[in-house]
């Protein structure tokens, strides 16, 4: 992986916090613009975050034969009380990546076309 200077948002936290809670779609395209692809944010709670744009990067940092990051099961134990212990979110290690690939198959290929497929429908009528 290339090493990448990140850089930490230099807008205030509670702004950050704001923003992000009240448009945060135009909060993160706006970041990514002024930061890059991969930047710090204090926008979710008391965490810094490292946001990632890029598909690459993302699959880099969480690949098994680099170990640079590890599935954030211990970061994400605030999601616990809402989506329950055995939530993929709230693993990590070897039971994430049990789990993880359990669940992968739908989500890959011909199957995802087919949802893209449904859910263009499902819209048209929606709108019908």
């Amino acid at each position: 992986m290339t090493v990448k200077q990140i850089e930490k948002l230099k807008t205030p936290k509670f702004i950050q916090q704001i923003e992000s809670t009240l448009k945060p779609m135009e909060f993160l395209a706006r970041c990514a613009k002024n930061y890059g692809e991969l930047f710090f944010t204090n926008s979710f709670g008391d965490l810094e975050t490292l946001v990632v744009s890029h598909p690459q990067d993302l699959q880099e940092l969480f690949n098994p034969t680099n170990k640079i990051l590890d599935a954030p099961g211990a970061a994400n134990e605030i999601f616990k009380p809402q989506l329950g212990e055995n939530s993929l979110i709230v693993q990590d290690g070897e039971r994430h990546q049990r789990q993880r690939k359990l669940m992968m198959p739908p989500f890959h290929g011909e199957q995802m076309l087919n949802y893209g497929q449904q859910i263009c429908e499902i819209t048209q009528q929606a709108i019908r």
